[in-house]
């Protein structure tokens, strides 16, 4: 197996996650919310939930699925941006706007950041060739 092959295995595995996150969204809202610490809520703000959470989901997913077909980092990088976006707004939220503060989501968000930030790098490296 080669280094490229390896290192978008290893891509793959943050994107098949958030692709099952999302998918939950669809078919077990209460439970994709709950998850994450929250209740579900009514109305438009269900709505809401369920499209906003669905939409980070599969798009973050989506990206990386590209990035990785396409061999390119950038849309890799885009899922990296939008994860450590989430890790900054919570954040802020604890800040400012009495939130607890979500340790364990946040470090994973930076953690899978840097995973996918270091990966798309190495993915993008040329390909070494021997001389022989």
């Amino acid at each position: 197996m080669s280094k490229k092959v390896f290192i978008k295995g290893l891509l793959l595995i943050p994107a098949v996650l958030l692709l099952l996150s999302a998918f939950n969204f669809l078919v077990q809202p209460q439970q994709a919310v709950e998850s994450l610490g929250m209740m579900l809520l009514d109305g438009i703000g269900r709505s809401s939930q369920i499209g906003d959470m669905g939409a980070f989901f599969v798009c973050t997913a989506g990206f990386i699925f590209y990035g990785v077909a396409k061999s390119v980092p950038g849309p890799i990088y885009a899922s990296a941006t939008l994860l450590v976006t989430a890790a900054m707004y919570r954040t802020v939220a604890w800040l400012y706007h009495d939130a607890d503060f979500a340790s364990t989501f946040i470090i994973f968000e930076i953690v899978l950041f840097a995973w996918l930030v270091v990966l798309a790098r190495l993915m993008a490296e040329p390909d070494e060739t021997s001389d022989d």
